[in-house]
């Protein structure tokens, strides 16, 4: 018995060897198309995008972030170095000069404490005794007032001023009525005239008068502070400014010794506690900072996800979408195909049929 040829029959497309229904991979409203149906497209060109702004604020607001670690960074370190530089300066104790400085400050102290218990010497009495003279004999005159040929004399000065002022008014009323033009210079020593006038009848008129209550005890206020400021200087130094003094001469004292003798164990402890508390703080803003990039990379990876590019060379088999339309997340909008090789697809085929087929 002769077969004849078996014939297999399937439904099956040609389609291209790589194919694909591109989605995006986030939501979002479609702001660009930049392909249309039968456009040639390469591997990685944009081919759609959505609206980027919200992607885009959060980018900034990341890298913001990475500015600020850096800053908090770069204050951990200088935290650090100072608290380094302090533990080594602890471990290391007083330099000659901090110990030179300590030393005349406790010269100082003793110097001045000397003074202080010494009391007032012969040339500070005098000298606020002889204060007290003056201001005493200020207030005497001030009380006695003018003497009368003090008084005489003012009054004769205020005679010449006022015939001074006559004279230059007799000038000036000359011109101005007869030459206005040579007037000016006249009206000016008619001015100074009456000037001068004027203080010498406020001159004459305070000697003829006498002082005032207010003059009188200004001159009284005076000798009285002249008169406390003696008392004090007699009476010497008060029990707190001796108490002062020594208080101040034994922390001298102690501030000497210490850094003679340098750094206790607790002291050297706790510079290193610092050193300890700063290295931590490092640490921490590192861990802020890697943080903080993270949060970059992950915000540009969220911005890329806006734009759709092509995985391969092809050409644009369809769009679904159009633009200011809502794109979902995995639903494709781009059909893409690489045209330059095809290939035959079907899904009719079983296992024995295939057999036959070369």
């Amino acid at each position: 018995v002769v077969e004849g040829p078996r014939v297999v029959s399937a439904e099956a497309f040609v389609v291209p060897v790589q194919h694909a229904n591109l989605a995006f991979e986030t939501n979002g409203r479609v702001v660009t198309l930049d392909v249309e149906e039968g456009d040639t497209v390469t591997k990685g060109q944009p081919v759609a995008r959505l609206d980027d702004t919200t992607q885009r604020i959060r980018v900034a607001e990341a890298e913001a972030g990475v500015s600020n670690s850096e800053a908090n960074l770069a204050k951990a370190g200088a935290s650090l170095a100072q608290a380094q530089a302090n533990l080594a300066e602890t471990k290391a104790g007083a330099t000659a000069e901090q110990v030179a400085q300590a030393e005349a400050d406790l010269a100082k102290a003793q110097a001045a404490l000397a003074d202080v218990m010494a009391g007032p010497t012969p040339e500070e009495i005098a000298e606020a005794e002889a204060r007290i003279e003056t201001a005493r004999a200020n207030l005497v005159n001030v009380q006695a007032g003018a003497r009368p040929e003090e008084i005489e004399a003012a009054a004769a000065k205020v005679l010449q001023a006022e015939a001074d002022v006559r004279l230059a008014q007799a000038d000036y009323d000359k011109f101005v009525y007869g030459e206005p033009q040579v007037a000016e210079p006249y009206g000016v020593a008619l001015q100074q005239a009456t000037l001068t006038y004027d203080s010498a009848k406020a001159d004459y008129d305070r000697l003829a008068n006498g002082p005032t209550e207010e003059e009188i005890a200004v001159y009284r206020a005076q000798l009285y502070e002249a008169q406390v400021a003696l008392d004090r200087v007699q009476a010497g130094a008060t029990a707190a400014q001796i108490a002062q003094a020594q208080a101040d001469v034994q922390r001298a004292e102690a501030a000497l010794a210490e850094l003679k003798a340098g750094a206790t164990d607790e002291q050297i402890a706790v510079s290193e506690a610092a050193v300890d508390s700063a290295q931590a703080e490092v640490k921490i803003a590192e861990a802020g900072l890697e943080s903080s990039r993270v949060t970059v990379e992950s915000a540009l990876a969220d911005l890329a996800k806006t734009v759709l590019t092509s995985p391969f060379d092809g050409v644009i088999g369809g769009l679904s979408i159009n633009e200011g339309e809502y794109a979902q997340t995995g639903v494709g909008v781009v059909t893409v195909g690489d045209t330059s090789q095809w290939r035959i697809e079907t899904d009719d085929l079983n296992e024995m049929d295939r057999v036959g087929i070369d």
